[in-house]
């Protein structure tokens, strides 16, 4: 690199370096103004203890130390991806379609893909956003644009996750005629950081190798927003709570003795050391006696505290801020299953979220590399996604007799002459059925016959007069 290149560069990073300066300046004045009132007279956050610039770190010691932490950000993961979606190639052709499929399945078996989508997902929800590493084999330099369109399957090589601590943004597209305008275009991997006896090293890698993985994104393409942002300080909170009641419970639900010695025993050489003894025993060794001579043991007391109502109130809190229902996200406390409400809520929020930003913002992406370097059959296809939590036993057996009930009035309406639906709206509305029934007269058949009005009346007074029989010989006898 020559004098006046190397100029250039220096310049450009002293620009950057600005920058970010004034960026984190600006950030740091918005977050010392975070939880003050009275016009600056009272700062919340200090007088309770909350932390005012959040980083990774904290997230992340938060997700590793903290059960309710850990259950927020692997739960929508969890759902998502436990059902995973299913591939559908477009009717067009078959051949080019099973083809697809074929080599889909491959990838999927051998290198785990939504198993490595479900790592980048947790990621990703820890900080603002995590990538993944798509290896390809190659000497191509791995900061270079990937140009190939002729790649095998077998030129998949890797799929690594990294979290936004490890997949530093080092440049951002400046063009406002390029199309990733204002996206990652370059960044910075670190791979060994965290292994003892390994030494870590960095890798630049360019964007088209990397699959960006950012949820609730607002302002930008780049950041998304931490699950555990909005509830951070709740999870301080609860901490209080659970651990302040423990600390309770183990200072005042056994006060202690009193040891109330008599001032006129005489004490023996070795009395005083051999009582205490006696006392640290029953305190470590569980003895469950005291040796005494003129002494009297007297208890303090103890007491108990109940933190229930405060943990409900916080984890309310975070069950509304995460939409995360209770009994999901705490589990039943009697080995239940989450109420019907509860898991259709879950279910919504979860299906929303798969065909709103999964499959559009992460499985497409990814597929369409896929076709456009060679290593899947460039074919049309849909991505579905399975019915999440299939009905129980018993849900499937409530619908199905209220399906027969329904189907039997639509019988008795029609031979009454009252049909209101066709046999074909009935079935597609109601039943997800196409057509009509194979035997027209199915319906018909399920039917009980028709009774005329004097005939039912006829019967009606047969069995009232039935009744009033056996009740007379009952009173006789």
């Amino acid at each position: 690199m020559d004098e006046e290149s190397t100029k250039v560069v220096q310049i450009n990073r002293a620009k950057e370096l600005r920058s970010l300066t004034s960026v984190m300046i600006s950030r740091q004045k918005f977050l010392a103004k975070m939880g003050q009132t009275f016009a600056g007279a009272r700062d919340v956050f200090t007088v309770l203890g909350y932390t005012k610039l959040l980083t990774y770190e904290h997230y992340y010691a938060r997700y590793l130390r903290d059960n309710i932490a850990s259950r927020i950000v692997n739960a929508p993961p969890a759902a998502t991806w436990s059902n995973p979606p299913v591939l559908i190639p477009r009717k067009k052709n078959k051949t080019e379609g099973e083809k697809f499929l074929k080599s889909w399945e491959e990838l999927q078996e051998k290198h785990s893909i939504f198993y490595n989508l479900d790592r980048a997902d947790k990621l990703s929800g820890i900080g603002r956003y995590a990538v993944l590493f798509i290896g390809l084999r190659g000497g191509a330099p791995l900061d270079n644009s990937v140009r190939a369109t002729k790649l095998t399957p077998d030129d998949l090589l890797y799929l690594s996750p990294y979290s936004e601590d490890l997949a530093v943004i080092d440049k951002i597209e400046d063009k406002p005629t390029n199309p990733r305008f204002g996206k990652p275009s370059l960044y910075s991997i670190t791979t060994g950081k965290d292994i003892a006896g390994v030494k870590s090293f960095t890798l630049k890698v360019h964007h088209s190798r990397v699959l960006h993985l950012a949820e609730g994104l607002l302002q930008d393409d780049i950041f998304g927003k931490p699950r555990l942002e909005s509830v951070y300080n709740l999870f301080d909170d609860l901490a209080k709570v659970v651990g302040g009641s423990a600390e309770f419970f183990w200072r005042i639900a056994d006060r202690g003795i009193h040891a109330d010695i008599d001032p006129e025993l005489e004490l023996q050489d070795g009395d005083e050391e051999a009582f205490s003894d006696s006392v640290e025993d029953y305190y470590n060794n569980l003895t469950r006696y005291i040796k005494t001579r003129g002494v009297t043991i007297k208890s303090l007391g103890s007491e108990t505290a109940d933190p229930r109502g405060p943990f409900q109130g916080i984890i309310s809190l975070i069950s509304g801020t995460t939409k995360i229902p209770q009994r999901i996200l705490l589990g039943s406390e009697r080995g239940q299953l989450a109420s019907s409400q509860d898991r259709a809520s879950w279910n919504e929020l979860i299906n929303e979220r798969n065909v709103t930003y999964v499959g559009p913002k992460l499985i497409r992406p990814l597929i369409d590399r896929f076709q456009q370097w060679g290593i899947l059959p460039k074919i049309e296809y849909d991505v579905e996604w399975p019915i999440l939590q299939p009905l129980t036993e018993e849900e499937r057996s409530v619908v199905s007799a209220r399906t027969a009930s329904a189907a039997l009035n639509i019988a008795k309406a029609r031979n009454l002459g009252g049909l209101a639906l066709s046999e074909e709206e009935w079935r597609e509305k109601f039943l997800g059925l196409k057509g009509t029934a194979k035997n027209p007269k199915e319906i018909a058949l399920a039917t009980p016959p028709v009774v005329e009005k004097e005939e039912e009346e006829e019967e009606e007074g047969k069995e009232k007069k039935e009744g009033e029989e056996n009740n007379n010989a009952s009173s006789d006898s």
